[in-house]
């Protein structure tokens, strides 16, 4: 094999090992758009739970109030 073959396969591997390097150091450390999609799913799933808090808070606050009629209910009838 020839000294410039030989040269431009190593210039070849060079530059596909610095590429991977990059590629590889960007997905370590992330990129902005990962890190705003990860703050964005975060904020997604708190509001889910605020909302899941705030229908939970709903049913018992109906159920207590349909328990006070129902005991003033029975208490009617009794007297």
């Amino acid at each position: 094999m020839n000294k410039e073959y030989l040269e431009e396969q190593a210039a070849k591997e060079a530059v596909t090992a610095a590429a991977e390097e990059a590629y590889l150091a960007n997905f370590e450390h992330g990129s902005e758009e990962l890190f705003a999609s990860q703050e964005l799913v975060a904020a997604a799933a708190a509001a889910i739970g605020e909302i899941k808090k705030m229908k939970d808070n709903r049913k018992e606050l109906r159920q207590k109030t349909c328990n006070k009629l129902t005991n003033a209910d029975i208490e009617k009838k009794e007297n």
